[in-house]
């Protein structure tokens, strides 16, 4: 998916390893199957609530960014 491949690039350019990875596992951009937050943790030795506060604090900082700007325009 053209998407897929844009997010996954973006997501990559500006954010720290673990929120890049619970954003890629949990939105499927890893080429795998989405996945749930409890799966995520338990994969990083987080827990489930940890992961979600990771997850929202990602996707609030990439609305926020450049990240934000490129993205809105797929709307």
């Amino acid at each position: 998916d053209c998407i897929r491949d844009v997010a996954g690039c973006l997501v990559g350019s500006e954010m720290c390893i673990r929120d890049r990875a619970v954003l890629m596992q949990y939105f499927g951009l890893d080429g795998e199957p989405a996945r749930s937050l409890e799966e995520i943790a338990r994969d990083l030795g987080l827990t489930r609530e940890r992961a979600r506060m990771i997850k929202d604090r990602a996707l609030v900082r990439l609305r926020l960014g450049e990240t934000g700007k490129i993205l809105e325009s797929f709307r």
